[in-house]
């Protein structure tokens, strides 16, 4: 992913053609590992594509992917429920006993 941001960044800043060595040295000066196995694949993946197609046939995709989200409720249903059975779980108290410390405070 970080090879992929990079090389979206290099063509932000203006750069029309990034070039391996360019993607390279960039992430060198951030003091980031580099795998030349992966900017020789990123740069052939993305070379000669227009980034604002590509992002706009990555969002259509996300959309059509089907996303279910629990409710904002049911955390609050969970967490009652939760505390109405830890309350019910609640062994019954024992009784204090009184013990004779003997003489050992007086």
């Amino acid at each position: 992913m970080k090879y992929v941001a990079a090389y979206i960044l290099l063509k932000l800043a203006g750069k029309d053609k990034v070039a391996e060595k360019d993607l390279s040295d960039f992430l060198k000066k951030i003091d980031s590992d580099v795998n030349e196995e992966q900017v020789k694949s990123v740069v052939t993946a993305l070379e000669g594509k227009d980034l604002s197609e590509l992002a706009k046939n990555g969002l259509t995709k996300i959309s059509s992917m089907a996303v279910s989200a629990p409710s904002a409720a049911a955390p609050k249903t969970a967490v009652a429920a939760e505390s109405k059975a830890a309350a019910k779980k609640e062994e019954p108290k024992e009784e204090e006993a009184d013990y004779d410390m003997g003489d050992m405070f007086g």
